[in-house]
């Protein structure tokens, strides 16, 4: 029958096809139909064509039929058995007969796919073809009658849009979102219609699968070729932004409904659609653009989304592109930087916080999206790297000293922008092992081509890289190399770092340090003087580091593919190749010895830090001593009856009138009696009675016992220096006589550190101290008072010493925080009778405080201080913790304080500067110690595992002491300090108030007690009014809402502008002529008005 059909059409005889069409059961019609296209029984197409022939739209019975078999026909459609060849040829024959339908057929169509979509009945999306075309013909239609006919009509463009108003209205199920966005791109929509498409999807992503999720973003990115690309992309955004809340939400809740699987297909999913992202990016340009304008608006806006982890991982991988990276890195770092200062004022603000939503916590988010890329996000990391390098280079540390203004307890957001960029460097270096190479490329590059600058960011980053993955850096060994080449031309501190960062490497890999020994030699025969200093450093580095007894790994034993920095550390310091290292450190001594013939600042590097090979590698002590007292035997007069002891001549050398120092003679005592108290120390430490090398020490010890007997039994005539001597700068004469007397200030303290450290607390031991101090001021007058007015002599950097109020001392630090620490804090019975001989001297502790200061200074510049102890920050901080609680308990103590002073300033004001400075080291240098710095400055240490309560009550405790001190300070003008003095009391006051809880009584208190001393003191000091005026304001913002502040802070300025009134009424009693009563009566009127306004605001 079908075949009957089929062969009327081909036969084109209309007439008998329409009688057989009217004849034959339609649901026979249909069943046949069907057969045919799910089951191959025949050509489906030509039924359906010959059907629509026999079934003319003019005629009600065959518009029926017409119409009833191409909704049949949509129905099969939506059948999965159906072949994909046999569903395009009808859909294609369907498509041709949509254009002689009428519109009411149309209408009715129109409603039936609705309809259809509401039920849920589109499986596979073939029949969805057909509905644009059904819409683009009822948009051309000029009416469109409604159902049921007795409610008018709509043109067709109306039509239209009524009926994806009712289609966006309905529920769709998520099995068919997809293709009916797919189905949207074709369908004609004006761009209100396609907004309101547009955000109908946008509110069903969170109901599709996370696995169709890509899918259907490359839909809608598609839909918005025809606009409103902003709004595709700001809702996809703030979607992955929901959907990373709620699982952080989750996770923190422990919920079993979220687990490793959801979240790492999420990370998938993510990943996927920033590739689809990007990919429409490239090929439609406009997208960037409209995403460029949705990163500032977010940032306007101060929008949580604007460093949301899936935005800034979006954002990474279109700045791979060219046109846009720059833009899009320039925004990232704004907004980064931006939300560091928002982070600020919201937590000094009490008003920021009572009206203000808590700014998000970037460092969190962006390390988030670091985290996340490990899923494969290869087109992330790229980025990342780049975002990293641009906040490191941006933020980095700038040249110049530290300022005092510039004390903080928090890190700056300047500073926080650097050490994310360095965090997102490392933590990308340790996971993505393809990104490796660029970020070591990178680093190193910037260490060496920017020696202008400070490198310490670049160099932290290169120790952690070294420390997170030694193996990677093992296998980079050309890289490394070829960053030795420029070693000898960076500057010192640059070269000093990059060594420590790659020492570990040196104990792994013989080739590496082979290399390294190679340049090292070569450099140590340079002609620049920097390229020699590089050489002595780096081969101390290797004697302190290569132990020669131990259990360390041979170097040249091979390493395992999966190497920690743990396994380092533990190959190294726990099986040593004892012999091969032995080998090493005697042919670097060999080397070192040569440093004798060479330059003052060469042999001067030598001594500060061969002082650390003894203490760090034990074994080579003897070798040390040897090295030290040959060089001292060359200008050392043996003999007890000589004088002098030592010979200052061979020290200088004469080129025509200009004399340098070739010899640091002061260091070269130093070292030796620092070497020999701590090689005496190590003997008695030792269970098997001490070391071979004990004659050697004996022997230096009576030298430098002898040296002091012969050296207080001299005269200064004894070294041609008197008071008749000449110290100008402008003559040869005096250029020597002040290295003379330079070096010799030097030997007194060098034997001054000996006989403390050494003798222990005897009586004879602090006499002799006192002795030599004595000596040391002796000259030291002496060289102040003749080099007052003298010039700069040429070719000598020693001499800027000279310049200072005090000389640099030779001093170690660890001796100089034991000698405060003794005099100040020891109450040990035995050591009282010699310490109180100290104590009695003025003098020296005025000049013991000192010294401390200058170190304190050095620390707070450079990080680092002259002497043997002063280039390692764990003992550096140590001994800064002992020298702030001496500092602090002095010039806060009760007890008497002394007159004595040097240039108006006594020890109690000299301790007040000290623990200023050593304040503001700590807070730039260790600003992570500072609560362990401020409690062991108090009378008893803070506890490892001190509570917050604890914390907070010696800090209040420290504050306390120092409300105190500025209460004495104002009543009692004959007392030690003077008002500028207070004003830095009130600043730390300021920066420890900083490190108090919010609304904690503490805080309240130090507010309450700056209000009432405001109030109620008279300060003539401008420099303690601003200090008082910055900590009242600082603390009111803090602890004060808006409201408050300003009545609080008007009322004062009211009272004042009320006093200024009544003075300039006064003044204008008094006025004699015309011209200073129109300028007094003009300030009295001004000032009344805005006396008036004050008042009025205040009380509203």
């Amino acid at each position: 029958m079908a075949e009957g059909i089929v062969k009327l059409l081909e036969a084109n005889k209309t007439t008998e096809l329409c009688e057989l069409a009217d004849e034959l059961p339609f649901e026979e019609i249909k069943q046949n139909f069907k057969s045919r296209c799910l089951h191959a029984s025949g050509d489906p197409c030509d039924l359906l064509r010959a059907i629509f022939k026999g079934s003319p739209c003019h005629n009600p019975s065959g518009l029926e039929r017409h119409v009833g078999m191409f909704v049949f026909a949509v129905e099969l459609l939506e059948d999965d058995s159906m072949h994909p060849k046999t569903s395009s040829d009808l859909i294609g024959v369907l498509l041709m007969e949509t254009d002689g339908y009428a519109a009411p057929t149309l209408a009715e169509l129109a409603d039936l796919f609705v309809d259809r979509i509401k039920a849920g009945e589109i499986k596979t999306g073939r029949s969805l073809e057909l509905f644009p075309k059904i819409m683009s013909c009822i948009a051309v239609c000029s009416t469109v009658p409604l159902a049921p006919v007795s409610c008018g009509t709509m043109d067709g463009s109306e039509y239209k849009s009524h009926v994806l108003n009712k289609l966006c209205a309905a529920k769709w199920h998520a099995d068919s979102v997809i293709h009916l966005a797919n189905m949207f791109r074709d369908v004609p929509m004006s761009l209100e219609e396609l907004k309101f498409v547009i955000e109908k999807i946008m509110r069903l992503l969170k109901e599709v699968d996370l696995r169709e999720l890509p899918a259907l973003v490359y839909q809608l990115l598609l839909l918005s070729v025809k606009g409103h690309k902003r709004l595709v992309l700001e809702g996809v955004s703030q979607f992955f932004h929901a959907m990373d809340q709620q699982c952080r939400e989750e996770e923190s809740s422990e919920r079993e409904s979220v687990g490793t699987i959801c979240v790492n297909e999420l990370r998938h999913t993510e990943g996927n659609v920033i590739l689809h992202i990007v990919f429409a990016i490239k090929q439609d340009q406009d997208r960037g653009r409209e995403f460029l304008k949705y990163l500032k608006s977010c940032q306007v806006q101060a929008n949580d989304c604007m460093l949301a982890p899936f935005n800034v991982a979006l954002a990474l991988s279109i700045s791979r592109i060219q046109r846009f990276g720059e833009q899009i890195l320039d925004s990232l770092k704004s907004a980064i930087i931006a939300n560091f200062r928002d982070s600020d004022r919201y937590r000094t603000s009490k008003w920021v916080q009572e009206n203000v939503a808590p700014p998000v916590d970037v460092e969190q988010q962006i390390l988030q999206t670091v985290e996340n890329s490990k899923c494969g996000w290869d087109h992330v990391s790229q980025g990342m790297v780049q975002l990293g390098f641009l906040l490191m280079d941006s933020f980095g540390p700038k040249h110049g000293n530290v300022s005092e203004s510039a004390v903080t307890v928090w890190l700056s957001p300047s500073q926080r922008a650097c050490s994310l960029g360095a965090t997102i460097l490392l933590e990308t270096f340790k996971s993505q092992e393809f990104v490796r190479a660029e970020i070591l490329e990178q680093t190193l590059n910037r260490i060496v081509t920017r020696a202008t600058s400070p490198s310490s960011h670049y160099i932290d980053l290169l120790t952690g890289a070294v420390g997170s993955c030694p193996q990677f850096l093992i296998d980079s060994l050309s890289k490394v190399r070829e960053i030795f080449d420029y070693l000898s031309f960076l500057p010192v501190p640059t070269a000093w770092g990059l060594l420590r960062a790659i020492e570990p490497l040196l104990k792994v890999n013989l080739s590496l340090r082979d290399s390294l020994m190679l340049v090292l030699r070569k450099s140590l025969f340079s002609r620049q003087l920097e390229a020699r200093k590089i050489a002595v450093m780096g081969y101390l580095l290797v004697l302190e580091k290569f132990k020669i007894l131990g259990t360390v790994l041979p170097s040249s034993q091979p390493l395992s593919q999966s190497l920690h920095l743990s396994q380092v550390e533990v190959d190294v310091h726990s099986r040593p190749d004892s012999a091969g290292n032995e080998a090493l450190c005697l042919e670097i001594l060999g080397n070192l010895r040569r440093c004798f013939s060479q330059q003052c600042e060469v042999r001067q590097v030598l001594y500060d830090r061969l002082f650390n090979v003894l203490r760090l590698n034990s074994q080579l002590g003897g070798s040390v001593l040897d090295l030290l007292y040959c060089q001292f035997e060359k200008y050392f007069e043996p003999g007890d009856d000589v004088l002098p002891p030592v010979k200052l001549a061979p020290c200088v050398s004469g080129c025509g009138s200009e004399i340098i120092l070739v010899e640091p003679l002061a260091h070269l005592v130093s070292c030796l009696q620092l070497c020999v108290v701590r090689r005496d120390d190590q003997a008695s430490e030792e269970e098997h009675g001490g070391f071979e090398d004990m004659e050697t020490v004996d022997e230096c010890k009576k030298a430098l016992a002898s040296l002091t007997k012969r050296i207080l039994r001299c005269e200064l005539e004894d070294f041609e220096l008197d008071k008749s001597s000449d110290f100008s700068h402008a003559s040869s004469v005096g250029v020597k006589n002040t290295i003379f007397a330079e070096q010799l200030l030097g030997i007194y303290e060098a034997l001054i550190e000996f006989n403390f450290m050494s003798c222990g607390f005897s009586i004879q031991s602090s006499e002799v101290v006192l002795q030599l101090f004595e000596a040391y001021q002796t000259l030291r007058t002496l060289l102040k008072e003749k080099c007052a007015g003298g010039g700069k002599g040429r070719g000598r950097p020693q001499l800027s010493a000279n310049k200072q109020s005090h000389p640099t001392s030779h001093l170690s630090l660890h001796c100089t925080a034991k000698l405060l620490d003794s005099v100040y804090s020891d109450l040990t019975p035995s050591h009282q009778q010699s310490l109180s001989l100290l104590r009695a001297n003025q003098q020296f502790i005025y000049h013991l405080v000192t010294v401390s200061v200058q170190k304190i200074h050095q620390i707070r510049d450079c990080g680092s201080c002259d002497g043997a102890f002063g280039m390692h920050r764990s003992l550096i901080f140590d001994k800064c913790c002992v020298m702030g609680k001496n500092l602090f308990n002095r010039f806060t103590s009760d007890f008497p304080l002394d007159k004595q002073r040097d240039r108006g300033k006594s020890v109690a004001v000299v301790c007040l500067d000290g623990f200023c400075q050593l304040i503001n080291g700590v807070c730039t240098r260790y600003p992570e110690k500072l609560v362990q710095f401020l409690g062991c400055s108090s009378s008893h240490a803070v506890a490892s595992v001190a509570t917050v309560a604890d914390v907070q009550h010696d800090l209040h405790q420290h504050i306390k002491k120092l409300q105190k001190v500025v209460v004495a300070t104002l009543s009692d003008a004959e007392g030690p300090f003077r008002s500028r003095d207070a004003a830095m009391v009130v600043s730390l006051m300021l920066t420890m108030s900083q490190r108090l809880q919010q609304d904690s009584m503490e805080l309240q208190q130090v507010l309450g007690w700056c209000q009432k001393l405001c109030m109620e003191q008279s300060v003539d000091d401008h420099s303690l009014v601003k200090a008082l005026v910055k900590l009242l304001f600082t603390l009111t913002l803090q602890l004060k809402s808006g409201t408050s502040v300003v009545c609080f802070f008007l009322a004062v300025i009211s009272g004042w502008l009320w006093l200024l009134y009544c003075s300039c009424c006064l003044a204008f009693a008094q006025c004699t002529c015309q011209r200073d009563e129109i300028v007094v009566l003009f300030l009295i009127k001004v000032m009344n008005v805005v006396y008036i306004y004050t008042v009025c605001v205040c009380v509203c």
